[in-house]
This record gives structure tokens, C-alpha cells and sequence, in this order.
């Protein structure tokens, strides 16, 4: 997190400069957002971490997309009447491609697709143990511009890393600069796990053909 805030801070700045970038309904952006996660699993405790995408949209209806995620918690697990504890560490990389189609002047229908690379690290009594894996991702969105200031997402999510997991998410930006809107999100995945997110998104300039 720190290391990414001195280049919002100086997008924030720059951004103004070279035109105005509506950070809503748009497709041309960068987020970051602070994550915690309640994890539905005995032993295992809430996960914190960061959320950062990043999405570039040449032409018109079709956009790029990166993403990473970084998830971090403490867990244990008894062994012959003893307890280890355990810290887990997950890191994933998402990378694809995005359409859309504008059903109406205020809301788009967003279809997702791409691939995912995972990484963790669990890290006990002095002993590493890393594993990665990859894997596939689809997703549906409903983007609709409620108010000038303020747009919601609905968003379905499957993803695919050695078992299959749908999530289901909400999505709220809210728009305080030309080219900056404040981001929250609150998700749940078809194992219960729940997802909070806080952050912003930087609308990038424009460049669509």
C-alpha cells in the first residue's frame, strides 16, 4: 500500500491536466482498496490484505484487465494434542479481457473472462511451504449509473483454481473529483466466505477508438 500511493496521489494530480476522465461508467481506470475477509473455516482466522485492479480500453465495447490480490491470516491446527500455529499468506494475479454493451445510456452489461495465477506461502514453527497453482475466471456485471455521482455494480463471479467458486458481489462508487470516485464492495462466495472492500478509482484518460 505504500508503495502504491505516491503514484495515485501523483495520478490524482497529473490527471486533471492533461483532460477530464469521468471515473464513472467508465473503462479506463486504476483501483486499489483495502480488503478484509471473513473466512468461513474453523481454525483459520479474518483475512486483511489489498485489492488492486487495472483496466485499459482501446476501442470501443472491449477493455484489457489486470488485477492483484493480497490476503494475509493466521491459522492453526492441533497435532498429536499440540497446537501450530500457522500464518498464510495468498497472493493472486488475475489478467483477461472485458465487452460490454450499453443496454441504455445508464447501464452496461459487462461480460469478463481470463486467467488467474495463485500463490501461497504457510509458515510454521520456522518452516516455509509455498504452492501456486492457475487457473480460469468468468464474470457478468451490471454496471448502472444511478444518480451523476453515484454508479452501482451487481457483479457474478466464477473462478477456477483446482476447485470451482462462485461470487456474489455489490459494487458502490461515488464520485468526489473529476477523475476520482470513492469504491466500496461487500461480496460472498458460495463457501460463505464474505468479502469488504474500501478504496478509490482513478479514471485514466480516455483513449477509446
Amino acid at each position: 500500500m505504500k508503495k502504491l500511493l505516491p503514484v495515485i496521489l501523483a495520478s490524482i494530480g497529473f490527471l486533471p491536466c492533461v483532460g477530464e476522465a469521468q471515473p464513472l461508467m467508465t473503462y479506463t481506470y486504476a483501483d486499489v482498496a483495502y480488503q478484509w475477509t471473513h473466512i468461513d473455516q474453523s481454525g483459520v482466522n479474518d483475512a486483511n490484505g489489498l485489492d488492486a485492479e487495472i483496466s485499459y480500453s482501446p476501442l470501443k465495447h472491449f477493455a484489457l484487465e489486470g488485477g492483484y490480490n493480497y490476503l494475509s491470516t493466521k491459522g492453526h491446527v492441533d497435532l498429536l494434542g499440540e497446537r501450530l500455529n500457522i500464518n498464510l499468506d495468498q497472493n493472486i494475479f488475475s489478467y483477461g479481457g472485458a465487452g460490454w454493451y450499453s443496454l441504455q445510456d445508464d447501464l452496461d452489461i459487462v461480460v469478463r473472462v481470463g486467467g488467474l495465477h495463485a500463490r501461497a506461502t504457510a509458515s510454521a514453527g520456522g518452516e516455509d511451504s509455498t504452492t501456486s497453482d492457475n487457473g480460469v475466471y468468468t464474470g457478468l456485471s451490471l454496471r448502472y449509473l444511478a444518480t451523476k455521482e453515484l454508479e452501482t455494480d451487481l457483479n457474478v463471479l466464477y473462478d477456477r483454481i483446482e476447485n470451482g467458486s462462485w461470487t456474489y458481489s455489490l459494487t458502490g462508487l461515488y464520485s468526489i473529483h473529476e477523475n476520482v470516485a470513492l469504491k466500496g464492495e461487500a461480496g460472498i462466495d458460495n463457501d460463505s466466505d464474505v468479502a469488504l472492500l474500501a478504496g478509490i478509482r482513478v479514471a485514466l484518460q480516455d483513449t477509446e477508438l
